[in-house]
């Protein structure tokens, strides 16, 4: 759909006629086809034309338990999502990470505002590089490891501190960007991977 004024009614349309122009075009507001198959005819009908609670229970991804209880808040006018353990984990160790965010990671830029710096505290914190602020922080480095901002380990405290805190927050291997598999990993990566499948065996 290339007519721009087409396009802005159509998004404004009611449910019931929106969708009845997905069928009849064969694609939807943004482009996806609407009846290339039984799935998709199924979908589209069901998105306009079934309550949301029962659209969901049906279509939306998760395992049947997550579906069932997305399905029960929805038909008491809730709405559900699993949790993101990670993005709790950085909300609640913003502050404690902004130090190491501060440290600026061009070298260059790094030494102009330490000569510049007007406190000793300002002087000492441009002193150091991100990796040895990592070096000397342990528990940060793993905190930044967890939330995806590295993807190393400084130290075998800092594996400590990340395994512990893996622990206590719920948060499995495979919530952990750098932990994935990818190919042509390094062998430091799969060493790192077995070493937090044994620390973590029986957990998620």
């Amino acid at each position: 759909m290339r007519n721009p004024l087409i396009k802005f009614g159509r998004g404004l349309a009611s449910p019931a006629v929106s969708k009845s122009w997905d069928l009849l075009t064969g694609k939807d507001y943004i482009g996806n086809p609407t009846t290339e198959g039984m799935l998709s005819f199924t979908k589209t009908v069901a998105e306009g034309f079934m309550p949301i609670w029962v659209a969901s229970l049906a279509f939306e991804a998760g395992t049947a338990p997550e579906r069932a209880a997305r399905g029960a808040a929805e038909f008491v006018g809730g709405r559900a999502y699993p949790r993101n353990l990670l993005w709790e984990v950085k909300d609640a160790w913003e502050k404690d990470v902004q130090p190491y965010m501060d440290i600026p990671s061009n070298e260059r830029e790094r030494l102009a505002r330490g000569a510049a710096a007007a406190t000793p505290e300002e002087r000492k914190r441009y002193a150091q590089t991100r990796e040895d602020y990592r070096e000397g922080h342990p528990e940060i480095d793993a905190k930044l490891f967890i939330i995806g901002a590295t993807s190393s380990l400084k130290t075998n405290r800092s594996k400590y501190f990340a395994r512990q805190l893996m622990k206590q927050a719920g948060i499995g291997i495979k919530d952990i960007p750098s932990l994935e598999e990818k190919p042509y990993e390094s062998d430091e990566a799969k060493k790192l991977r077995r070493y937090f499948e044994d620390a973590l065996r029986g957990g998620r």
